[in-house]
């Protein structure tokens, strides 16, 4: 999708500077046509037809359902995210919070 006009997140956005840095890894530099400030803004502009967007999967989900878009999940390695859960001290921790 390189090649493509892109509706972007807004600059300081990690997602969106992930992404920025991955094009300049393959030697390519984003088309942008617009920024959002948020991922559901990314998805009305992206079902007005102004370009392509990369959201996660759950609000890719929810605008399919409402608008015209085609949401492909995205199989390069580096689309695969890890989160982790970050915290102070392990005793003060709910046991759902554990349980995670």
């Amino acid at each position: 999708v390189a090649g493509e006009t892109f509706v972007a997140l807004a600059d300081g956005n990690a997602l969106q500077a992930y992404i920025e840095d991955q094009a300049r890894g393959i030697g390519r530099r984003l088309d942008v046509r617009i920024r959002m400030k948020t991922f559901e803004g990314v998805c009305i502009m992206v079902g007005h037809g102004i370009g392509v967007g990369i959201v996660p999967r759950t609000i890719a989900r929810q605008h399919r359902r409402s608008t015209h878009t085609i949401a492909v999940p995205l199989a390069d390695a580096w689309a695969q995210r890890r989160l982790c859960a970050c915290f102070a001290e392990w005793p003060q921790l709910s046991p759902a919070m554990r349980s995670l």
